[in-house]
């Protein structure tokens, strides 16, 4: 999806009208997150902006957070059940793989040194 701004939705239709992961988390009681920089081109990669029952739905929606609260809410213990953090930086040609790496670093530090750490899975993808 594009960027968005001021709670406006995507300029690409249709969204979606199918349920995503986020909606049967909040269904059984689980908390989420999506952390991801809506100024950046790289949040065309974060599909709850294209999900409908998640992006028009305010409560839902609350839950997409900026990006740079990720690393607070790691160290100090106050991240969801699920999390899914979508990068500033791509990793893949022409962009720095460098960068990427770098940010990603930042964010398992953040993640180790918080009280989550012994009971945190973390896949990177």
């Amino acid at each position: 999806m594009r960027p968005f701004s001021g709670g406006t939705g995507s300029r690409l239709f249709p969204c979606f009208q199918f349920q995503g992961m986020p909606n049967l988390l909040s269904q059984n009681g689980l908390t989420w997150r999506v952390y991801s920089d809506a100024t950046k081109g790289e949040n065309v990669h974060n599909v709850t902006d294209a999900l409908s029952p998640i992006r028009n739905d305010a409560s839902l929606w609350a839950n997409v957070v900026p990006l740079s609260q990720f690393s607070t809410d790691a160290a100090t213990g106050n991240l969801p059940n699920v999390s899914w953090v979508i990068s500033a930086y791509r990793q893949h040609a022409p962009k720095s793989a460098c960068a990427g790496l770098n940010q990603w670093t930042s964010y398992l530090y953040s993640l180790m040194s918080g009280p989550s750490w012994s009971s945190s899975a973390a896949v990177i993808f």
